[in-house]
């Protein structure tokens, strides 16, 4: 028997369909191993190596793909959740991160191919997925306090 939040969950939004854009975040959908390495700039694990893993899902209705991430190094981790979506007004994906360090950071999808490109006002990144979807390679930046880009860190990931 289907209980009121599995019928709530499962009923169709009248009048709405998610965006035809949401379908490239199929991409991320799974669960991944992360390994890497962070650079000099990255606050308080400057130079250590990273490993992790990050899972993703579709939220019922296929209007958001949630997700969360540990990316473990010695001494510590940056821990979060990701909300991905389309944004109707400016129409562009994004996401919407959330962390145990007390950021909030949203970043708009710029995609050519299989490299997604992470834009944001502090941060940026460039992944690219090879293997058929089942890799990727991907490299952060961030401002420094002059307003210049620096190496943050890199990670790969391979799905599990």
């Amino acid at each position: 028997m289907e209980t009121t939040n599995e019928r709530v969950a499962n009923q169709a939004v009248q009048g709405k369909t998610p965006a035809r854009e949401l379908r490239r975040l199929q991409i991320f959908v799974g669960r991944w191993k992360v390994l890497g390495k962070n650079f000099p700039a990255a606050p308080g694990a400057a130079g250590m190596m990273v490993q992790g893993e990050d899972n993703y899902a579709w939220m019922n209705g296929n209007y958001f793909v949630v997700g969360s991430w540990q990316h473990l190094f010695l001494g510590g981790g940056h821990i979060g959740l990701s909300v991905m979506g389309f944004d109707e007004q400016k129409k562009r994906l994004f996401t919407r991160n959330f962390d145990n360090q007390g950021y909030e950071r949203t970043y708009f999808f710029e995609i050519e191919g299989n490299t997604w490109k992470y834009l944001g006002d502090q941060e940026r990144a460039t992944r690219i997925y090879m293997h058929e979807g089942r890799t990727f390679e991907e490299h952060w930046e961030m401002k420094d306090q002059n307003g210049q880009w620096i190496p943050l860190c890199d990670m790969n990931g391979t799905k599990i």
